[in-house]
């Protein structure tokens, strides 16, 4: 599954265009907003099944911090939302670092790494996203989530 991690400029950019539309036919872009956000979409792109909008901060350290704190709820829904490896993934938060980084290592690791061998989908991850640094609450769940599908399985 090839996996590409992006700032939200780059949905800003192409927003109600006709590449917004086309890359809503062919990926599923999961959306990371801070709670005070709007996701970068056109009303029309909002509707689509290949779009996930998720509302939470970049918090690395949840004691006494205001915002909101990625959840087990969350991670499901992004496993329940990829669900296989069908389709390429684009995961975008506010610079595309911290929270979409944790997503897009998870992903990479549970569906190009355990589920595959993909080495080629996990260079290509490597290669194209060198500037995540993830954020561990959210990799630590998504993980988490990962490990209880695995035991379901």
């Amino acid at each position: 599954m090839t996996i590409d991690v992006l700032p939200r400029r780059f949905f800003e950019r192409i927003k109600g265009t006709a590449e917004e539309k086309d890359i809503l036919e062919t990926t599923r872009v999961i959306s990371i907003n801070s709670h005070d956000e709007e996701p970068p979409f056109s009303e029309e792109s909002l509707t689509s099944p290949n779009l996930l909008c998720m509302f939470f901060d970049d918090i690395v350290e949840p004691d006494g911090v205001t915002g909101i704190l990625f959840s087990e709820t969350d991670a499901q829904a992004i496993l329940d939302f990829v669900c296989d490896d069908s389709m390429p993934v684009i995961v975008h938060c506010s610079a595309g670092i911290a929270r979409s980084g944790a997503v897009g290592e998870a992903l990479d690791l549970y569906y190009n790494q355990w589920r595959s061998d993909n080495g080629e989908d996990h260079r290509y991850f490597l290669d194209n996203n060198r500037q995540i640094m993830p954020n561990n609450i959210v990799k630590r769940l998504l993980m988490r989530a990962i490990y209880k599908k695995e035991e379901n399985s």
